[in-house]
């Protein structure tokens, strides 16, 4: 019994932190957000989530995001969940539990992030596949790929990213983003981002 109520005020201060301190962004702020500005992390495929509603153990639940970015939830069915923050998923479930359960208090915690993949392919000293744990510049990730090689042509570094259906590339030039000739240049880097070093 100890531990349920224990268990109980452990959910009440969880939720109440989700709403008082968001997630930083993994991927790369708006345009709209300011330098410094704290933005909500982003819910991807393959994260799980940890769906907990105080006093209804039922559907307190740990989910996966599926390939076609939605969720099952008990007594609710289907809910999309990636490309979205943990705040607006938990404010979904709140009114849509609300028609079964009295004053439902929900919260929505990313237990593990799993989608935010970056690719490093080219003249870096270690080629693959990057799972990042926090918001990452693109200096960043070429040292978690151990940096260029000697023969990396340090002013053609290539991001490729896919966003909205559409396909852009973006070049850079090494040595201008290590002088920070321009701190805006890097970049974040975002889910999927493909990062080419010719």
């Amino acid at each position: 019994m100890a531990i349920k109520a224990r268990l109980g005020r452990l959910i009440v201060i969880l939720a109440v932190v989700a709403c008082l301190a968001p997630t930083p962004d993994l991927a790369q702020p708006g345009e709209g957000s300011s330098p410094g500005s704290v933005v909500e992390y982003v819910i991807g495929v393959e994260d799980v989530l940890d769906i907990v509603v105080w006093r209804e153990e039922d559907t307190t639940i740990r989910v996966i995001v599926r390939p076609d970015g939605k969720i099952t939830v008990p007594l609710i069915g289907d809910v999309q969940a990636a490309g979205r923050a943990a705040s607006e998923i938990a404010a979904q479930l709140t009114e849509s539990l609300s028609r079964y359960i009295k004053e439902p208090l929900v919260a929505v915690i990313v237990s593990e992030i799993n989608s935010f993949r970056v690719y490093v392919i080219g003249e870096v000293n270690s080629q693959g596949v990057l799972e990042l744990r926090q918001r990452t510049r693109l200096l960043q990730a070429l040292a978690l790929a151990r940096g260029l090689t000697e023969f990396a042509n340090k002013s053609d570094i290539v991001v490729i990213r896919e966003e909205n259906g559409r396909i852009e590339r973006m070049q850079f030039d090494y040595k201008k983003l290590v002088k920070d000739e321009n701190a805006s240049d890097n970049i974040y880097v975002k889910p999927g981002d493909t990062i080419i070093v010719n």
